[in-house]
């Protein structure tokens, strides 16, 4: 007997009306077109760590979730990255000595943070996901 594994991405297509689903096509086709306007950039030796952070910053709202507000709004930052003429690094230091901070980086307060555990690990090992930095409990 065939079975159809679950298919996450399936699941979370289901979730979008058909303005998100537009919304996340022409989202997928502006991630596209960036890639190859960064690529002409880096082998002309240009840092694109900034657009490349709002690239991938995009890449995962539209490949991890359902969120059309944050969809639109990392495509917003994207395009607003990709046109700015001088663009700060995310390769440079803060005072503190930490690299790719807001607002060099031009990241949000978004971070990968490890958690105690994760479903199905059952060994107690840590597992990383994204979290908002501003709800990370003290004692992390």
């Amino acid at each position: 007997m065939q079975s159809n594994p679950y298919n996450p991405k399936k699941a979370l297509w289901a979730l979008l009306s058909d303005d998100g689903k537009k919304l996340f096509n022409s989202a997928k086709d502006a991630m596209t077109d960036a890639e190859n306007r960064l690529s002409k950039r880096e082998w002309a030796g240009d840092d694109t760590s900034y657009a490349r952070a709002a690239l991938y910053e995009l890449d995962y709202w539209v490949s991890c979730t359902a969120d059309v507000d944050a969809v639109k709004a990392a495509l917003a930052h994207l395009k607003a990255a990709l046109d700015n003429p001088n663009p700060p690094s995310a390769l440079t230091q803060d005072a503190d000595g930490s690299l790719g901070q807001e607002p060099m980086s031009g990241s949000s307060n978004w971070t990968a943070r490890p958690t105690k555990s994760s479903p199905g690990n059952g060994r107690g090992h840590a597992s990383r996901c994204f979290s908002n930095a501003s709800t990370i409990p003290s004692e992390w």
